[in-house]
């Protein structure tokens, strides 16, 4: 019974538990500025443990692909936990880069599950904000790594403000932020990518937000559409 209904609403917990993720840093920041690092980066890597399992249960309908997500999440969480505990900058690029390839994995099964679908429901809607979500979120481990491995790939337009571009430091927020902004297409222009890979990947990201957001619409209007001859014939 439990696990039917974590089933039944398995993309409205995922969507629940990235929108937490996304949130807690700069809560934290704002309302509790005294919180040590360590303290950050506790609650940040359980959170995000956390949305992992709420992705394993996402994809769960194919056993294949719920084998694949579990032998990607528990290596995860093991690394999640190192670099909690010790901060080495091997097991958080180690951490960024498994979670990136679980991340791959998670959107295509939740948007091959989005392509099968026959009906607009509450459920789509979820499933389609969640891959949304995970696109924004999987670019932050990337401009997080590639932060780690080249320092300075990203400039900042004021230089007395302090911005940290390394997901799971105590300044998560800023780099989500920066993908997000780059997601939308907003550009801003406070953070900017200075080498020619970032500059890269951020035209990758802002391409990838825009296609999907075209054939996601097209792909509900579309069901929309069938669904009401359907019901008029």
């Amino acid at each position: 019974m439990f696990l039917g209904t974590l089933q039944r609403y398995r993309f409205f917990i995922l969507l629940a538990t990235i929108v937490c993720l996304l949130g807690i840093d700069p809560l934290m920041r704002d309302f509790a500025p005294h919180a040590t690092p360590f303290v950050s980066r506790i609650v940040i890597a359980s959170l995000f443990v956390l949305m992992l399992l709420s992705a394993v249960l996402a994809v769960q309908k194919r056993a294949w692909s719920n084998k694949l997500a579990v032998s990607l999440a528990i290596p995860l969480v093991l690394l999640e936990v190192l670099q909690v505990v010790y901060h080495w900058q091997v097991f958080t690029v180690s951490a960024h880069l498994l979670g990136g390839v679980f991340l791959v994995h998670v959107v295509v099964a939740i948007t091959a599950h989005l392509l099968v679908v026959r009906r607009v429901t509450s459920d789509l809607i979820c499933a389609s904000i969640c891959v949304y979500l995970l696109l924004g979120l999987m670019f932050a481990l990337v401009f997080s790594i590639l932060e780690s491995v080249t320092p300075g790939a990203f400039h900042v337009a004021d230089p007395t403000e302090s911005v940290s571009m390394r997901f799971g430091s105590e300044g998560s927020s800023d780099v989500l932020y920066f993908s997000f902004v780059t997601l939308t297409t907003l550009g801003f222009g406070d953070l900017t990518p200075r080498t020619p890979t970032a500059k890269i990947l951020v035209c990758m990201e802002a391409v990838t937000g825009q296609l999907f957001l075209a054939v996601l619409v097209a792909r509900l209007v579309g069901l929309h559409i069938g669904r009401s001859v359907e019901n008029r014939d």
